[in-house]
C-alpha cells in the first residue's frame, strides 16, 4: 500500500511539474511604479483600471489542475458532488473588474491600419511580449500607449497564450482606442477559458507528463471556488478579503489557507473539495449590484386565476441540453439582479429549499442510467433555475408592495463591501 502511495504522489508531482502557463502578475506589476498619473487615467478610461491595483500572487497550480477535471465547459459549469459553480459575465467581470461592453471583438479583417501596426510590435516571427513591454514604457501619445498596454494585459492576465508573445488578432479591436470599452470583453475571456478547458479534458496521460502549456486566464477558476467556500472561523486564524475587484484582493496566503483546509486528506493525491459551499447571496457574486450588458427587465408575474391552467415548462419549451446556462438565462432576470430588494427571512426559505431542490435532482440523475442522466439532469436543472428567479421575482414584488404600503419589512442589502464598487 505504502509503495502505491509514493508512486501516485510521484506521479502527481510530475504531472504539476509539467503544468506550464503564461498567466502572470508581475509584468503588468513591474510597470505600475513607473507610470505618470495621465497613463494612469488613459488605463482608467479604456476600462482596465483594475490593474492598477493588482495583488501579489501566483496561480495555484494543484487547485486549478484538480478544477480543471470537474468543469463542463459546454454547460460553464464546475460540478462536484453537490457543489456548483456557474461562470458567467456577471462573474467574470467581478473577479477582473474589466468593463464590459456588448460589441463582439474584431479578431480579423484585411485593415491597412493594422497592418502597418503589426510591423511595430514584432520582433522576427512574432511579437513577443518583451518588446511589447518596451513599446509600453516608451509610448509618449495615448492611443500607441493605451494599446500597447492593453496587448499586454490581454497576453498576460486576461487572455494569455502558450507562447512567451502577444497575440496581434486584438489589433482589429484596438485602431481606434476610443471605442475600447465598448466590446464585450468579459464575455471573450469566458470564451477563451471555456475553450482551454475543452483542450486539457483532450490530453491523454502521455500528453500530462510532458510539458503541455496552458493558456488563458485560469485564476478565475480558483478565484470563483475560493469565494464560493464556506470557511471556517475557528481555524487558522485567516481572514480573506472579499472586496471586488477579487483579481485586486487576493494573495498568495489566501491560496495556501485555501488548500490547507480543504484538502481531502482521506484521499489520494491533489484531491479537494473538503468544505462545503456557502449560499451564493453570501459570496461576492451575489452580494454587490451588477450592471450588465443588457439590463433585465422588470419581473412581472401574475398570479394565475383560479381556473386558469398553469402551463407545464417541460412541455411547452424545449431546451437544449448542449446550451450553457448563461445562455438559457440570458433573456431572464438574474435572481442577483432582482429590481427590488428581498427581504431575509425570504431570501433563507428560498436558499434551502434551492439546496435541497437541487439535491433532489443530482440524486435521481445519479439514480438513472449514466445514457440519459445528463441530458435529464441538464434540462431539469434549467428548468428549476428557471423556476427559482420566477419565485424571487414574485417574492421582490411582494415585498415592494409591502413597502409601498408602509409595512416595514428586514431587507438584506446583499452587500458584502458597501465601500466597493462595481465594476460591471
Amino acid at each position: 500500500m505504502l509503495d502505491i502511495c509514493t508512486a501516485v504522489k510521484v506521479q502527481l508531482r510530475k504531472e504539476e511539474e509539467h503544468f506550464k502557463t503564461r498567466f502572470s502578475v508581475h509584468r503588468i506589476r513591474d510597470l505600475l511604479p513607473n507610470l505618470e498619473d495621465h497613463q494612469k487615467q488613459w488605463i482608467n478610461e479604456a476600462g482596465f483600471g483594475a490593474l492598477l491595483t493588482l495583488a501579489e500572487f501566483s496561480l495555484p497550480v494543484k487547485l486549478v489542475k484538480w478544477m480543471l477535471k470537474h468543469v463542463d465547459p459546454l454547460l460553464r459549469e464546475f460540478r462536484y458532488r453537490n457543489k456548483v459553480i456557474v461562470f458567467n459575465r456577471d462573474l467574470v467581470c467581478k473577479i477582473l473588474g474589466l468593463q464590459n461592453g456588448i460589441i463582439p471583438l474584431r479578431l480579423s479583417g484585411d485593415s491597412e491600419d493594422v497592418k502597418k501596426l503589426r510591423e511595430v510590435y514584432k520582433d522576427g516571427d512574432r511579437a513577443k511580449i518583451a518588446k511589447c513591454k518596451e513599446i509600453v514604457q516608451s509610448s509618449k501619445d495615448r492611443d500607441s500607449f493605451v494599446r500597447a498596454f492593453s496587448l499586454l494585459a490581454l497576453g498576460t492576465i486576461y487572455t494569455p497564450g502558450t507562447g512567451n508573445y502577444v497575440s496581434l488578432k486584438y489589433l482589429h479591436s484596438l485602431i481606434d482606442i476610443s471605442e475600447i470599452s465598448t466590446f464585450n470583453w468579459v464575455g471573450h475571456v469566458l470564451d477563451e477559458l471555456m475553450n482551454e478547458v475543452k483542450k486539457y479534458h483532450k490530453f491523454t496521460p502521455d500528453r500530462l507528463d510532458k510539458d503541455h502549456q496552458m493558456g488563458s486566464c485560469l485564476i478565475i477558476l480558483a478565484i470563483a471556488y475560493m469565494d464560493h467556500l464556506d470557511l471556517p472561523t475557528d481555524r487558522g486564524g485567516h481572514q480573506l478579503n472579499y472586496n471586488l475587484p477579487r483579481i485586486c484582493n487576493v494573495s498568495n496566503i489566501d491560496f495556501d489557507f485555501i488548500l490547507a483546509v480543504d484538502k481531502n486528506r482521506l484521499a489520494l493525491g491533489n484531491t479537494f473539495g473538503k468544505l462545503p459551499f456557502r449560499d451564493f447571496y453570501r459570496t461576492p457574486y451575489g452580494a454587490a449590484t451588477i450592471v450588465q450588458e443588457h439590463p433585465a427587465p422588470a419581473v412581472e408575474i401574475p398570479a394565475p386565476a383560479a381556473t386558469e391552467e398553469v402551463p407545464d415548462l417541460a412541455a411547452t419549451e424545449e431546451i437544449p441540453a448542449v446550451s450553457s446556462l448563461d445562455e438559457w438565462l440570458h433573456h431572464l432576470p438574474s435572481s442577483n439582479n432582482l429590481p427590488h430588494q428581498i427581504p431575509l427571512e425570504y431570501q433563507n426559505i428560498a436558499s434551502h429549499y434551492s439546496k435541497l431542490v437541487e439535491q433532489d435532482v443530482l440524486q435521481l440523475a445519479d439514480a438513472i442510467s449514466t445514457t440519459i442522466s445528463a441530458q435529464i439532469k441538464d434540462k431539469v436543472m434549467a428548468m428549476w433555475r428557471r423556476r427559482h428567479i420566477e419565485m424571487l421575482g414574485k417574492m421582490a414584488d411582494l415585498a415592494n408592495m409591502a413597502r409601498n404600503d408602509g409595512v416595514e419589512a428586514g431587507v438584506s442589502t446583499f452587500n458584502v463591501d458597501a465601500a466597493a464598487p462595481s465594476m460591471c
